[in-house]
């Protein structure tokens, strides 16, 4: 979950806290693929606009797909532990993108998968 104030922010990730400051900057390079999951409710434009700034931030964001079920609020999902750095800058890109409350959502356990997004949907 992100806490956001003055252009700073804590992202809980898995117990860990990350304080990241400076106005988010320096989210650092993203890297691995990141699918983004989007609702009726939200544009295809808004979707693009995300995959757009993912790519930018050297993450490899191929596509967009439009789903019928999305979470309530916004979600990073991730499938392993060693894709935790990559969580803590994807949710800096998020947050430089305006998206300041996002949860993360860990499935551990399973098989490993890129990172995803999963825009909210209207309830």
């Amino acid at each position: 979950m992100w806490l956001a104030a003055a252009g700073a922010a804590l992202l809980a990730v898995g117990g860990a806290l990350f304080w990241i400051s400076g106005g988010m900057a320096g989210c650092g390079a993203g890297s691995g693929t990141v699918y983004i999951q989007y609702p009726a409710s939200v544009s295809r434009q808004t979707a693009e606009a995300l995959r757009g700034a993912l790519n930018a931030a050297g993450f490899n964001a191929p596509g967009t797909q439009k789903v019928d079920e999305t979470p309530s609020q916004m979600q990073i999902r991730y499938f392993d532990a060693a894709q935790q750095p990559q969580v803590k800058t994807l949710g800096c890109v998020l947050a430089k993108q305006g998206y300041k409350s996002v949860e993360v959502q860990p499935n551990l356990g399973g098989k490993s998968s890129p990172l995803e997004v999963w825009f909210a949907g209207q309830p």
